[in-house]
């Protein structure tokens, strides 16, 4: 097929593409052309089997307000491709809460280093996301030589929402659309055999979908990041991940405080009455009690009570008080013995 005819062939994809309906969309719904006309085992038998992804990211807070809300995502392709295609037409929907930044071209959107050697045609929105509950756009490429090549074939710059936050997930989706005049691409120049069965294995094992690949997964890195990339739809081909918050911890401190109580230990003076003898004067003094403070530590049981000279000491509170008034009342009766005598 010459160059112009191909441009041509790929521009009414694109109109044609982008303006279906719902009705009219396959997307691996029905058996009998899903397969692009060929069985399971000949897909699987593929010469060329390359495989094509969007980026898979996870970003900080603090690296989404540097770049003021602005991500730029990726569609690439294996290195199997190298040199085996030209022809591709690729509908990328996004989580509707993303938009499409704009230049003075338009769309945002520019061909990478893979498909610098074809002919890149678009980009164009593509409103039949919106049934998907997404958003998305339309690119594709031609040429003249099989000279795609493998690695980045198109970037987008994308702006996250105003309100986006810590934990926040934004899926990324190849979604395959064909209508009753038109597919998605990616083949050769010669559009054979071998071209049309590796298109075959890209749109069926080549991208995640519903039928034969639905087991896309966040790596075990980006899930310790974002704990919310665990639940990620098993068909989509990449996410704009949001850093979980750092996690807080709260130390509480117990203090406990010992108290030491310093209680007063009395030591009591007993001054006994001596017997009067005739010729002498008789002194009699009081008992004196004095208190005297020093520290002590608390424990169970009473203060030490310890009285002077030969009096016993005792550990039973007021016992000191009491001998010492015994003491005193056996000093007087002796006295007054004396006297009678």
């Amino acid at each position: 097929m010459k160059k112009n005819s191909l441009r041509s062939a790929v521009a009414a994809l694109a109109v044609a593409a982008v303006s279906v309906t719902a009705a009219s969309m396959s997307a691996f719904a029905a058996p009998e052309n899903a397969n692009y006309g060929f069985t399971d085992a000949e897909i699987l038998a593929s010469e060329n089997k390359p495989y094509v992804t969007l980026t898979k990211t996870v970003l900080t807070m603090d690296e989404v307000k540097a770049n003021e809300n602005k991500v730029q995502i990726s569609m690439s392709v294996s290195d199997e491709a190298s040199r085996k295609y030209a022809a591709t037409g690729f509908h990328v929907h996004y989580d509707s809460r993303l938009k499409v930044a704009t230049d003075e071209f338009g769309l945002a959107i520019t061909p990478g280093p893979a498909i610098a050697r074809i002919s890149p045609s678009g980009p164009v929105d593509d409103p039949t996301a919106e049934e998907q509950g997404m958003s998305g756009f339309f690119v594709c490429s031609s040429g003249n030589a099989d000279n795609g090549i493998g690695g980045v074939m198109w970037n987008a710059e994308m702006i996250l929402p105003d309100d986006v936050k810590e934990g926040d997930v934004f899926g990324l989706d190849i979604y395959y659309i064909e209508s009753t005049v038109n597919e998605d691409l990616f083949t050769n120049v010669q559009k054979d055999r071998t071209g049309n069965l590796m298109q075959a294995w890209v749109f069926t094992r080549g991208i995640y979908n519903e039928l034969w690949n639905p087991n896309f997964a966040a790596t075990d890195d980006d899930i310790a990041k974002c704990a919310a990339l665990a639940n990620i739809d098993k068909t989509y081909d990449g996410y704009i991940a949001i850093q979980d918050a750092p996690q807080t911890t709260t130390t509480t401190t117990v203090v406990t405080t010992t108290t030491t109580t310093e209680a007063p230990v009395i030591i009591s003076t007993t001054t006994t009455t001596a017997p009067v003898v005739p010729g002498t004067t008789t002194s009699t003094s009081k008992p004196t009690t004095k208190p005297v403070t020093k520290p002590a530590t608390t424990k169970k049981g009473a203060v030490t009570t310890k009285p002077a000279g030969n009096a016993p000491t005792t550990g039973v509170a007021g016992v000191g008080v009491a001998a010492a008034g015994l003491a005193v009342a056996l000093g007087t009766a002796f006295v007054l013995r004396k006297k009678e005598d």
